[in-house]
């Protein structure tokens, strides 16, 4: 599981699959789990809190990886 930030706004309108925005430095979790086929090429599969559902995707473009968790 790895550690991200967000490093560039991610809105609703934009991306209308999240039910909130992301704000520039929030932080992220990598969700490890099965996302049934439902994230894009271009996506990874995230959580607000470490090992918790639900999983949502975010646009890899807009976060960068700080710390590779365990």
């Amino acid at each position: 599981m790895n550690k991200y930030r967000v490093i560039k706004y991610i809105s609703k309108k934009g991306h209308h699959w999240l039910k909130f925005p992301l704000k520039v430095g929030q932080i992220l979790y990598e969700y490890g789990d099965c996302t049934y086929g439902c994230v894009s090429f271009m996506g990874i599969a995230v959580t607000k809190l470490p090992n918790k559902i639900p999983f949502f995707e975010v646009p890899a473009s807009h976060i960068k990886l700080i710390k590779e968790l365990k």
